[in-house]
């Protein structure tokens, strides 16, 4: 009996010593480290390797890669996305692909959490074909997938995350 209080002891301050760094240290290491993990597994291609997580300095972090290989572009899951990544590889069919590109990318918009670690955070996973006005966001050219995570704790973030961006990275 006692054994098993021991390891309940031990869980409870292992889980407050992980709340506390969370608190004191934010949020930025666990959505960068677990972005660049996803970024790596997800995005990288044979044009865009070694993808770091970009922070705009108020609440949004993304990791972007860009496709450049129509074959590889076609692979993904998205129904949408194909449908409108195949409308671009004809124009680029003359050319054998070569100037193709579609961006993938993973957000995290941290905008409604405070300071204390609690709130909720936007996760999306988009592609994006609209490569002839710079990338720029267009229902009919970019196909997205996000979740919505609301949490009192931070160590409820931290044990969710990778799952929740799984379920987004699914459209790649």
């Amino acid at each position: 009996m006692s054994t098993e209080k021991d390891f309940e002891t031990l869980k409870k301050e292992q889980e407050q010593k992980a709340r506390e760094d969370l608190r004191e240290n934010g949020l930025d290491h666990l959505i960068s480290f677990t972005l660049d993990n996803f970024a790596y597994r997800y995005l990288e291609t044979s044009s865009t390797k070694n993808i770091v997580t970009q922070f705009n300095g108020k609440n949004l972090y993304t990791v972007t890669s860009f496709e450049e290989d129509p074959m590889s572009a076609l692979k993904i899951s998205d129904s949408n996305a194909k449908k409108g990544v195949i409308g671009l590889a004809k124009k680029f069919s003359s050319t054998k692909g070569v100037g193709l590109r579609v961006r993938y990318q993973i957000s995290c918009d941290i905008s409604d959490v405070s300071s204390n670690g609690s709130g909720s955070i936007v996760l999306a996973a988009s592609i994006n074909w609209n490569m002839d006005n710079d990338f720029i966001s267009d229902k009919e050219m970019e196909s997205v997938k996000s979740i919505s995570f609301e949490f009192s704790d931070p160590l409820v973030l931290r044990n969710k995350l990778a799952a929740l961006l799984e379920d987004i990275c699914l459209i790649f």
